[in-house]
């Protein structure tokens, strides 16, 4: 006879979940600030080097083969830089308990701007319980993303001449 002893305690006891699930690559769940504005950074770096890498790449190949390679490769990666703003957008309005509808905002000149200011829930809402605390990392990309929105603004300013 086996011994089911072990599952059937197992299977009696619930564990303890106090937070949410992080998934990056889903529309479910809720995301918060730090991680939204780091995430984000972090993907669109991600994809200006796999453009540089690519324009490197061409270099060497045959100029009939470079232009396939350099169209194929754009729209590849911007694409998915596309998909996955989009979806950390999505969950990013479920943090603040609305529809991922509001992530069209992401069609107005500035508006993902607005999904960095609006503050989440502070507890479980209908779009999951609140996640772990942000590690050290997600907060360094979150202020090194701020810092360089500051500055290439604070760059294109000047160089309009308008201060």
């Amino acid at each position: 006879m086996a011994n089911t002893s072990a599952a059937t305690y197992s299977s009696r006891t619930p564990r303890k979940v106090r937070h949410g699930k992080l998934d990056i690559f889903s529309t479910f769940w809720r995301l918060g600030r730090v991680r939204y504005i780091g995430y984000t950074f972090g993907f669109s770096v991600l994809a200006v080097f796999l453009s540089l890498l690519v324009n490197t790449l061409t270099l060497v190949l045959p100029a009939s083969l470079s232009g396939y390679l350099l169209s194929f490769s754009t729209v590849a990666i911007y694409g998915g830089l596309l998909l996955i703003t989009v979806m950390l957008t999505i969950k990013r309005c479920h943090d603040f308990d609305t529809s991922g509808w509001l992530s069209l905002l992401l069609l107005v000149p500035f508006g993902m701007l607005a999904f960095w200011f609006i503050p989440g829930t502070d507890s479980a809402n209908r779009f999951g319980r609140d996640l772990p605390p942000n590690s050290l990392v997600e907060k360094l990309l979150a202020a090194v993303s701020a810092i360089a929105l500051l500055s290439a603004s604070g760059f294109m300013i000047k160089s309009m001449g308008l201060w």
